[in-house]
C-alpha cells in the first residue's frame, strides 16, 4: 500500500513554503511548463510508473495470468497513465462493503445484533 495521489499532493503543499496547492484532473503532457502542471503531472506519472511496476513484479513472480484491478476514487484517472491494470472500478470497496452489511441485515436487525456480540 501505499499513499494516494490526492495525499501526496496535498503532502506536497502542506510540507513546502512555497508549493501551490493543485486540484487533481488529467494533463496531456509529460512535462508541465509551470510549477503546478509539473507537480500534477510527476505526481499521475509517477503514479502510473509506480502501478505499471509494481504489477510487472506481481506478475512475474505469481503468473502473467494475474488479473489486476484498480480501486478507489482516483483510478479514473490514474489509469490514464498506467497500463497494467486489467479492471477499474473507483466503487469496488464501496460495494463490497454494502454488500457484506446487506448479507448481515438479511436476516433483519437482531441477525446483525447477534453477529456483533459475538
Amino acid at each position: 500500500m501505499f499513499r494516494g495521489v490526492k495525499s501526496c499532493l496535498d503532502l506536497l503543499h502542506e510540507k513546502t513554503a512555497l508549493l501551490p496547492h493543485v486540484r487533481i484532473k488529467p494533463v496531456p503532457y509529460f512535462l508541465g511548463r509551470s510549477t503546478s502542471a509539473g507537480m500534477l503531472s510527476g505526481v499521475l506519472n509517477g503514479y502510473g510508473a509506480m502501478v505499471d511496476g509494481l504489477i510487472r513484479e506481481f506478475k512475474r513472480r505469481y503468473g502473467k495470468d494475474l488479473k489486476t484491478i484498480g480501486t478507489g476514487g482516483l483510478v479514473d484517472i490514474v489509469v490514464k497513465y498506467s497500463g497494467g491494470f486489467d479492471y477499474a472500478d473507483p466503487m469496488l470497496t464501496l460495494r463490497g462493503i454494502r454488500a457484506v452489511y446487506q448479507d448481515w441485515c438479511s436476516s433483519g436487525p437482531k441477525g446483525l445484533l447477534k453477529r456483533r456480540q459475538k
